[in-house]
């Protein structure tokens, strides 16, 4: 009991600091749907920004991360991605891959693709480890900051070899 409520004034932490900090334009809210046995928290970050894009990002502590938590985003293909990305040459497909393996591990971040074959990728996943003894305001507005920057990162990527929705 007393690791579950050490991780619920964790999240608790992180919720007050993302919701109360009125210049991120970010909402933290308490994901209803997942399974606490496999993440013992999560949260849903979502930023509130004027464009109402809506972009996947979290904040989560899976049950086999012993004292660290996870800032993470995901770039799910569409449909028209998809196909604009089948339709590329593979050394051309082997370069969007470099480029933005590149720029995202330049941002200090953890880079997964998914499927791990570079011919046929259909996920790009991308996340920053905050470890309890460091955990405060500042790291964690930094790294929501920084997985944001990310996420338009790849969709630039993404533009530039004309794979967009």
């Amino acid at each position: 009991m007393k690791i579950m409520s050490e991780l619920e004034g964790i999240m608790n932490k992180v919720i007050k600091w993302v919701n109360n900090d009125y210049s991120a334009q970010f909402t933290a809210i308490k994901e209803k749907k997942y399974e606490p046995r496999k993440y013992p928290f999560l949260l849903n970050i979502e930023p509130s920004n004027p464009s109402g894009v809506k972009i996947p990002m979290f904040v989560y502590k899976p049950s086999d991360y012993k004292d660290k938590i996870s800032i993470y985003s995901v770039l799910s293909f569409d449909k028209k991605q998809i196909k604009y990305f089948d339709a590329l040459k593979p050394e051309t497909k082997k370069k969007v891959i470099l480029e933005l393996s590149e720029g995202l591990i330049w941002m200090n971040l953890i880079v997964s693709f998914s499927p791990e074959s570079t011919q046929n990728i259909r996920h790009i996943g991308f996340q920053e480890i905050i470890y309890f003894d460091g955990l405060s305001k500042d790291r964690i507005m930094n790294a929501i900051t920084k997985t944001l920057t990310a996420y338009g990162y790849v969709v630039t990527v993404l533009e530039k070899y004309n794979i967009h929705a």
